[in-house]
């Protein structure tokens, strides 16, 4: 009995000693959500990353910006999300990246103790499919869209080429500096790099050809004016599919993986996986031997001539 009443003792002076709760800051989902964005930008990531968040999480809370951040529930999440997705006819990766926007703004949240648990995270998400076969264009088209650019426009130009013949990302691309491109590499910076690692990228003689041709980075008005071209080469234009085409036309130039992977800040095993064998010898060489026309004509350039070339 001794020993019970000594334990009981015990409990009494944990539970009485233990401190109060820390009350949870009220905070709307407005003034969390101007915080969050703002932290983004702050942590660097890019302006078309941080719009990006900010669309999807305007469209998941719509109606309920002064709505306390805490009162947000699992089924007011759901329900958002199910009318979005009927009144919108939301394709189910457009389900995946709103869901995975709305978790990662909760967890953040968490963090900053402005609720104690995340209600994004039991919500359902559809499969998507993963495609079986990595597209990529041909040298043909490769030819066309950079010969349209060469015609009408000499920054996009810049921009295609180092898209195709370095494989930079799109976002990368973005926030490429010309002080980043050297006599022989491009440096991406662990900055700018989607892998947080800083990675040189060689410019071999296709990719210096245009680029000794003319053009400056960055490309002002970027979606607008690649758009353009795009559409007046007349080209299909898949997601990624100019990076593919580096990869896949690397790989089949080098026949190393390892060295592939290197260049476009993968990992080794996805060379095996998506893009061995992809292209012939034959279309590899005349990727590779593709260079700006020397008797096009213009339709008027939005650009000036090179830059001076940075040394190594």
């Amino acid at each position: 009995m001794d020993g019970i009443r000594q334990l009981v003792d015990a409990l009494q002076l944990v539970l009485v000693s233990a401190p109060p709760p820390v009350p949870i800051p009220r905070k709307t989902i407005q003034e969390a959500g101007n915080e969050y964005l703002v932290g983004l930008a702050r942590a660097g990531r890019s302006e078309r990353h941080v719009c990006t968040v900010r669309n999807h999480l305007a469209k998941v809370f719509a109606g309920k910006m002064l709505r306390a951040l805490s009162t947000i529930t699992p089924d007011d999440l759901g329900l958002a999300i199910d009318v979005l997705q009927r009144e919108s006819g939301w394709a189910p990766r457009t389900v995946i990246l709103h869901v995975q926007s709305t978790k990662a703004f909760f967890s953040a949240m968490m963090r900053r103790h402005y609720c104690a648990s995340n209600p994004a995270e039991g919500l359902e998400v559809p499969r998507t499919p993963r495609p079986s076969d990595v597209v990529l264009h041909t040298p043909a088209e490769v030819a066309a869209v950079l010969h349209t650019a060469q015609r009408s426009d000499l920054d996009a130009m810049r921009w295609f080429a180092i898209a195709y013949f370095a494989g930079l990302r799109s976002a990368e691309l973005s926030r490429l500096q010309e002080y980043h491109i050297r006599e022989r590499y491009i440096e991406v910076p662990s900055c700018i790099a989607k892998t947080r690692s800083r990675r040189l990228v060689s410019i071999g003689p296709a990719l210096r050809a245009f680029l000794d041709f003319g053009g400056r980075l960055p490309l002002v008005s970027e979606q607008k004016r690649l758009k353009r071209v795009r559409l007046a080469a007349g080209v299909p234009w898949l997601r990624n599919v100019a990076r593919h085409s580096f990869v896949s036309y690397h790989l089949a130039n080098s026949g190393s993986a390892a060295r592939t992977a290197l260049e476009a800040g993968h990992a080794e095993p996805i060379m095996f996986r998506h893009y061995a064998e992809l292209v012939t010898p034959e279309d590899a060489a005349a990727f590779w031997a593709i260079r700006p026309k020397s008797d096009l004509q213009t339709d008027g350039l939005e650009s000036s001539p090179a830059p001076e070339r940075i040394a190594a």
